[in-house]
């Protein structure tokens, strides 16, 4: 009797480690690759533009804000946006004098211009 329960022990199914076939897998879903960012200077019209991007933002957010309150905070964070740019900008002037590096400047106006342009994108005032 102890040999048969051995031989069935022994002949019980058991999950393959490593499945043929193609997996099951829940999707997943991944994010467009973004290209870098440039530190080369921006045209006095891209610039203006990364501005009224931003300047869109805030006042699309912050119209919003007057009739749904719970945007109030959102409206204050986005605002600072548009100063970031002016920061920056006024920061490129100084670096002649050893300010910051004009190339982290540049690249971290195109991050705020990009944010701003997804943010219209993505803003649904309900």
């Amino acid at each position: 009797m102890l040999v048969t329960l051995v031989m069935l022990a022994g002949c019980t199914k058991r999950p393959k480690r490593f499945p043929m076939g193609p997996q099951q897998d829940a999707a997943v879903p991944s994010e467009p690759l973004e290209m870098p960012l440039s530190g080369q200077p921006m045209s006095g019209e891209e610039l203006r533009a990364a501005e009224a991007a931003c300047t869109q933002w805030v006042t699309t957010v912050c119209e919003c804000a007057r009739t749904h309150p719970e945007l109030q905070s959102k409206c204050g964070l986005v605002s600072g946006q548009s100063d970031a740019i002016r920061l920056a900008v006024s920061g490129l002037n100084e670096t002649v004098d050893g300010g910051a590096d004009p190339e982290a400047l540049w690249q971290n106006i195109r991050k705020i211009e990009r944010a701003c342009g997804r943010g219209i994108a993505a803003f649904k005032c309900q």
